[in-house]
């Protein structure tokens, strides 16, 4: 039902799909990957004095 009222609003669908999909995916899964890499990377000397 969702996907059918997806393709009725967007004139081009293949076009808004390929745009809007995987920026809804990939941009979370990106932020998400820098943070955790900025997090371990200002860590990483913390963890190594530790030991």
């Amino acid at each position: 039902m969702g996907e059918e009222d997806f393709y009725q609003a967007t004139p081009t669908p293949e076009s808004g799909r390929s745009e809007t999909k995987p920026n809804n995916v990939v941009l979370p899964i990106t932020i998400a990957v820098v943070g955790l890499g900025l997090i371990a990377f200002a860590a990483w000397p913390f963890f190594r004095s530790r030991k």
